[in-house]
């Protein structure tokens, strides 16, 4: 390289802006100018930022839209708090979110650096707005404690392997460079698109690392287990047409709920409706939904017995009896009878009586014998499940507890396994 060439960069208007921006990099933090000025900074300024700074961080922390800042700051000032008259508005408390956030990101990109190891895990989710939208995590550990960390939310155009696969590296590589070579573990779904053997978002992630592991998230496996082995049961395709008709029965009717709560206050007990046995999480809201109608049974009952026992048509015919009884013209009589008998047309009758023939339904399932205890069972089988899924979603879980609280719930479920076995059939 010839000199002249050498002088003539040295000289450049960019050899200058590198030169001083590398001097901004490695000068001390105390040297900086923004700490400077935030040094300078009088101590109310201070407190005052802090507070704003400490809001919107609440707000942001509890998924709250930014809307709220503004009548916070107003509670604040209620309290006797200097919150000052200016930045108190969404705008301001979404730019101290974004500030804050990039805080969290240089503490969480200092900590992966540090780390040697760590596992990714990532599932899909459809936001308001119809768009696909791929979450990634990250766990690792430093000095001896375990962390599970949220990096990055990424729309995907299409849900398949090759797109998911791309929003998960820009987000690791906007986390951590070289993230592929600490890179030990993936967890997912066992959907195919995540877990497939030839070409899913595991297999492109590992490439030629045959030491990563695929995790198939272990509370979802479980999940799909017991769906897997319950399907084929009769008594429980039963159980499900209760459940489910006696949520839709009162949650869909206030008449119905009103009148089950004063069947609970008949019986001197603690109202509980009945509960939806589907959602994300099956064995959590079945389990529910057992829970509520188990101990609601006798309140349930009686009110399933008393729209039964309801004489729907009972009423024209006494008030009928009542009006040709009285002794006025025929005139009268005759028109008094027309405006009964219209307001209680056929289609009224018909409407009136779909809730009895549900009732009907709903009483007969409810009082069979073998249905209660079979729920009665199913009840004892989800309590333990329910809290393995529990303790296998624990952040901080090891290997070595997973595998003990699988062999206890393995363990109390061989005990039950000659339990109602007449009653599954």
């Amino acid at each position: 390289m010839k000199l002249e060439t050498i002088v003539f960069h040295e000289n450049s208007q960019s050899h200058k802006d590198c030169l001083i921006a590398e001097e901004k990099v490695s000068e001390p933090l105390q040297q900086a100018p923004c700490v400077i000025s935030l040094v300078k900074l009088p101590e109310a300024t201070k407190e005052k930022m802090a507070i704003l700074f400490r809001t919107s961080h609440a707000i942001a922390k509890n998924a709250r839209p930014f809307s709220d800042f503004k009548w916070m700051c107003n509670l604040d000032e209620k309290k006797g708090l200097k919150v000052g008259k200016t930045y108190r508005n969404e705008v301001e408390c979404r730019l101290f979110t974004k500030y804050i956030a990039k805080a969290e990101q240089i503490k969480l990109r200092e900590e992966l650096e540090e780390t040697k190891f760590c596992s990714i895990l990532s599932d899909g989710s459809t936001d308001t707005a119809v768009k696909e939208e791929e979450l990634v995590y990250v766990r690792f550990c430093t000095k001896g404690n375990v962390n599970v960390k949220f990096i990055g939310i990424e729309a995907v155009e299409k849900a398949d392997s090759a797109n998911i696969t791309q929003a998960i590296k820009n987000q690791m590589d906007a986390a951590c460079k070289g993230w592929e070579g600490k890179l030990v573990a993936c967890v997912t779904d066992g959907a195919a698109v995540m877990s497939g053997g030839k070409s899913g978002v595991v297999t492109r992630l590992k490439g030629d690392k045959t030491y990563v592991i695929g995790v198939h998230c272990m509370a979802h496996r479980l999940e799909l287990s017991f769906s897997d082995a319950i399907k084929e049961s009769a008594m429980f395709r039963r159980m499900d047409e209760l459940l489910g008709g006696l949520y839709s029965f009162y949650h869909k009717s206030p008449l119905n709920r009103a009148n089950l709560i004063k069947s609970y206050a008949t019986l001197k007990a603690k109202p509980l409706m009945p509960t939806r046995i589907g959602g994300t999480r099956w064995v959590g809201h079945l389990l529910r939904a057992l829970d509520h109608y188990l101990r609601g049974y006798p309140a349930i009952v009686l009110h399933l017995e008393q729209v039964i026992d309801t004489l729907i048509n009972s009423w024209p015919t006494q008030t009928l009896n009542v009006i040709c009884n009285i002794k006025y013209s025929s005139f009268i009589v005759f028109f008094l009878c027309l405006c009964i008998f219209q307001i209680q047309s056929p289609d009224a009758q018909g409407v009136r009586s779909v809730p009895q023939a549900k009732a009907k339904k709903f009483h007969s399932l409810a009082k069979e014998s073998a249905l209660l205890q079979f729920c009665g069972f199913l009840f004892d089988v989800l309590s333990h499940l329910s809290s393995l899924s529990a303790t296998l979603q624990k952040p901080t879980i090891t290997l070595a507890e997973a595998h003990a609280s699988l062999l206890a719930t393995q363990a109390v479920l061989d005990k039950y396994e000659t339990r109602f076995v007449s009653v599954i059939i």
